[in-house]
């Protein structure tokens, strides 16, 4: 037992070793490939990327295949660098934060008005004019029905009419509407 332990652990240094070896002979590529690349930002990173691929690459080279392990190198760290950049440029387009809109109270008066509006304009079909006159001061401007009077110069009452009408219209049409 102690026998296989001291010989996995001797196979690791001398593992460990080979790779320090081979790391120091071949690092250019990876520096090559980072220059070539443009990869500047995230330049530790993408270093780390290619030293992982560097000892891919020491791991799966097959000398039988007929090419230098520098070359099988050079392709292998190449291949994951462009991997990386391909993840991180799909991850920063997918994730793109967007510019930070306030809300303010006005938007939100803004967007509120504009719905008012929308559901003012299909109303306009089934209401009579002067249903919507008292519906447009009111909502829009709101106008008591004393104030509506004034400007229209009618009785306060007839627009308490206008009103009574048109709130039964709208409770008929209730269920017709897209209403908050």
């Amino acid at each position: 037992m102690k026998g296989k332990r001291a010989l996995r652990r001797n196979n690791r240094l001398i593992e460990e070793t080979y790779f320090t070896q081979l790391f120091e002979e071949n690092r250019f590529i990876i520096l090559h490939h980072i220059r070539k690349l443009h990869l500047y930002e995230n330049h530790d990173e993408y270093y780390q990327i290619g030293c992982i691929a560097l000892w891919k690459a020491a791991n799966s080279y097959n000398p039988d295949k007929g090419s230098s392990f520098s070359t099988y190198a050079y392709a292998v760290i190449r291949g994951h660098l462009l991997s990386e950049l391909k993840k991180s440029k799909k991850l920063q387009q997918r994730y793109e934060p967007t510019e930070n809109i306030e809300v303010t109270e006005n938007n939100a008066l803004e967007d509120e008005q504009l719905y008012v509006e929308s559901v003012l304009v299909n109303l306009h079909e089934s209401l009579t004019e002067k249903q919507m006159k008292w519906l447009n001061a009111y909502v829009k401007e709101g106008k008591s029905p004393k104030e509506i009077a004034v400007q229209e110069n009618v009785a306060e009452s007839a627009v308490k009419a206008w009103r009574r009408d048109a709130l039964k219209k709208l409770a008929k049409m209730k269920g017709n509407l897209d209403i908050r």
